[in-house]
């Protein structure tokens, strides 16, 4: 995102989402609540336990801490069954805090770093959501698109 940062800039907000994740959330209403926060980034959050991430919230889903593959010892105190769904709405300004000169991963070098000051809030799934990260996960996928769990509308 650092590379592309003069692009990303042009407007207030942009979207961060992840390229295995298969969505039908309408992101309308989160981009609604990001602007109304104005936060740095909001999150499209969904519950699950046991999951590779950990976003603990306050009661106005302000994120207090986001851990990202967290070891044991990590996670201790984080009781939270949200978990990051890999999409996010992110204001321009967050792009300042992505290091220049070295790679990084977002959610481990700079969410879970930023979490927790007060500028980053999180936003319920409301669609359909899975990532689509290994064969079994695509043959859900493929039965969510065939049952019709998956709604495919495009919206002008």
């Amino acid at each position: 995102m650092k590379k592309v940062a003069d692009f990303l800039c042009q407007d207030e907000a942009f979207l961060v989402y992840y390229g295995d994740v298969l969505t039908d959330q309408d992101f309308r209403p989160m981009l609604k609540f990001h602007h109304q926060k104005q936060a740095l980034a909001t999150f499209l959050l969904h519950q699950r336990s046991n999951s590779n991430s950990v976003v603990c919230l306050d009661e106005e889903r302000r994120i207090t801490r986001f851990l990202e593959r967290p070891k044991d010892e990590e996670r201790q105190g984080a009781t939270s069954c949200w978990v990051n769904s890999g999409v996010a709405v992110c204001s321009a300004a967050l792009l300042s805090e992505i290091p220049a000169d070295r790679s990084c991963d977002l959610p481990r070098d700079v969410y879970s770093r930023l979490a927790g000051k007060g500028n980053f809030y999180g936003f319920p799934l409301s669609g359909y959501r899975c990532a689509v990260d290994s064969p079994d996960r695509l043959a859900q996928a493929r039965e969510a698109v065939a049952r019709g769990l998956y709604k495919f509308d495009i919206i002008v």
